[in-house]
């Protein structure tokens, strides 16, 4: 696109964004909260010499919303072209009607959070070398990675058939001033647990001879039940738990879960309380097996 071009559509773009319709308000406004879960929306973009509506570029997805305009041959010729070549840039696009975003736009948000797929992994923190998921240890100290594999072994005290490598808690390992100190994310703030975790970390590795090891809440970023290992999952299931669904920190926005019973598998189930034996569990019902379980619940 030329420098001309590229100014003029700009220029479009902008006067779009001053002239949206009702619809395309409550859409973006619905899309604007997508971003605590990873994924930023772009309103009226312009690409090469297009202007889409809306879109994520690192997820490369575009949102038109069409009026009943878009309805002639005319119209329905200028989308196709428009959808041709946009695919050919490597984009996908999710077309919705003016009136389902009046009426629907649940089910409109649905489609768009399935089309995004997981959201993107949370960035190190400044400091830490490799991902949160292996403890932010930067070096080979072998001291550093015992006082991680002690850490990690530690389990949690309200489902103590996790440990904090299966919970992804744990952050990161690290040296301060010569002392060994171990970074957890809270569940949730206020979370009971969190600081009979911190206590057992530090009985543990002072019980491995780091006796002056301490254990630290670091807050950013935030975890999600999309931090639980398949592993942790695999351990919730076979002790009667229905693991939290994937997709956790796009889909608790918009969806309403589906699960599966944990003894029978049948997904034929109902929520009886929205808080079961404790506060990150809901306490549900299969119809199928009429057994109750509880459902780690989407954080």
């Amino acid at each position: 696109m030329g420098v001309a071009t590229f100014t003029m559509a700009s220029a479009r773009a902008r006067e779009l964004r001053r002239n949206r319709t009702a619809a395309e308000r409550r859409l973006w406004w619905r899309l604007r909260e997508l971003k605590q879960a990873g994924f930023k929306f772009r309103q009226q973009v312009p690409i090469d010499h297009f202007i889409v509506d809306f879109a994520c570029l690192s997820n490369g997805l575009v949102i038109e919303v069409d009026r009943s305009t878009h309805s002639t041959d005319e119209e329905l010729a200028r989308d196709a072209r428009r959808e041709r070549y946009l695919r050919d840039q490597g984009f996908r696009i999710i077309r919705v009607w003016n009136s389902e975003v009046r009426d629907n736009i649940d089910g409109v948000m649905d489609t768009i959070v399935d089309a995004l797929g997981p959201p993107p992994p949370s960035p190190p923190r400044k400091g830490e070398g490799c991902p949160v998921r292996q403890g932010g240890i930067v070096s080979h100290d072998p001291d550093l990675e015992r006082a991680r594999a002690v850490a990690a072994a530690v389990v949690d005290p309200e489902i103590p058939v996790l440990t904090l490598e299966d919970l992804g808690v744990l952050r990161g390992v690290e040296r301060r001033d010569g002392r060994i100190v171990v970074n957890l994310t809270p569940t949730y703030t206020g979370c009971p647990a969190t600081l009979a975790i911190q206590l057992s970390v530090e009985a543990a590795l002072a019980e491995a001879g780091f006796s002056d090891a301490t254990a630290e809440s670091v807050l950013s970023p935030p975890w999600s039940t999309d931090d639980i290992t398949e592993e942790g999952r695999r351990k919730l299931q076979e002790f009667g738990i229905a693991p939290p669904s994937r997709g956790a920190r796009a889909r608790t926005l918009f969806s309403q879960d589906t699960v599966a019973c944990p003894k029978c598998g049948s997904t034929a189930t109902a929520r009886i309380s929205e808080f079961g034996s404790t506060a990150c569990k809901a306490l549900w019902r299969c119809e199928t097996c009429a057994e109750p379980f509880d459902y780690f619940k989407c954080l």
